[in-house]
């Protein structure tokens, strides 16, 4: 088969891709460490068909002792700082690595006062602490994104549970309300994040969309919101719809049990967005309890939550027309 290929670019700060003499050559920046997916793609010279490919590649950092200082940029809005003699010189050399997640189990996605605010990053060495004079200095960056009392932490696999750090890399409970963060020496190869300290107990940025709205169309109306507590890693909410006299017309949600993470970032909503209870999205179609379709003219949505410390509701107006 004859085949031309392509490759789609790289951020600059991860490096350079290209195609050379039908092969595919990466060179990392200098100054990045972490994982790169590569998309390539394959069009058939015949057929006009084409086929995508994916490969990932882990660039490390190779330290020796005499080693000057550097900043490594691992994406994600961290940063790793490698100070002059962090190597022993007994040690010889020693690879670092940084492996970033976005995806996490949702052991690990809340506390029960917080939440993640980023991705997870895997820091480590192919040789143990004991090797080194210090350990990398870590900085994290919010991009401009408002985060509520950030507080860069690391998991405890003993404890299952993150840690936050202060400004030295030691166990802290206090919280800075600055979006550029940084330990000056972390304190093992451990997994780390930042973490948002969450609201408390409420509905946020409720939306209705679209509405009014026509039960004849294939979504019907989609109810959508952020919620949040402060005391628990989950929450209660359920979703009814009441005519204008206080009657309930339709039970959309009792009583479900979601994690808080779920539910944590506003979604605008599109008519092609999956919709999904566990994230707190409903869609209603017009019908009610018995079956029937509701009637024209205006309802009411209520949406209620509750966790270990209380109760919360929020209601909103919607139009239904045939």
């Amino acid at each position: 088969m004859n085949a031309n290929i392509s490759v789609e670019p790289l951020e600059d700060w991860q490096g350079f891709i290209e195609v050379v003499e039908g092969g595919i050559q990466f060179t990392p920046h200098p100054n990045f460490i972490g994982s790169v997916e590569l998309i390539v793609n394959a069009e058939d010279a015949n057929t006009g068909n084409i086929i995508n490919g994916l490969g990932e590649v882990l660039v490390y950092e190779q330290i020796t002792p005499n080693d000057p200082s550097t900043i490594l940029n691992g994406g994600y809005g961290f940063t790793l700082e490698i100070p002059e003699g962090m190597l022993k010189p007994e040690a010889g050399s020693a690879e670092l690595s940084l492996n970033a997640s976005e995806q996490v189990p949702s052991l690990k996605a809340s506390t029960a006062t917080g939440s993640l605010a980023s991705a997870v990053i895997n820091i480590k060495s192919n040789k143990p602490e004991t090797s080194f004079n210090y350990l990398p200095g870590l900085s994290f960056s919010s991009l401009g994104v408002n985060l509520n009392d950030p507080a860069i932490a690391y998991w405890d696999n003993n404890r299952l549970i993150w840690v936050e750090l202060d400004e030295f890399g030691q166990s802290s409970l206090n919280r800075t309300f600055s979006t550029d963060l940084s330990i000056s020496e972390i304190p093992g190869w451990n997994e780390y994040a930042l973490l948002s300290s969450s609201d408390p107990l409420g509905i946020y940025d409720m939306q209705i969309r679209p509405n009014p709205f026509t039960p004849n169309n294939d979504i019907g109306t989609m109810i959508a919101f952020r919620l949040s507590s402060d005391v628990g890693k989950s929450i209660d909410y359920s979703a009814t719809i009441y005519n204008l006299n206080g009657t309930k017309i339709r039970s959309l949600v009792r009583n479900l049990n979601v994690p808080k993470e779920n539910c944590s970032f506003e979604n605008p909503i599109s008519e092609s967005m999956d919709c999904s209870l566990d994230e707190c999205c409903i869609r209603w179609n017009g019908d009610t309890d018995s079956g029937d379709m509701a009637r024209n003219g205006k309802y009411i949505v209520r949406i209620q939550v509750k966790d270990s410390n209380g109760k919360k509701e929020i209601v909103k107006p919607v139009v239904l027309f045939k």
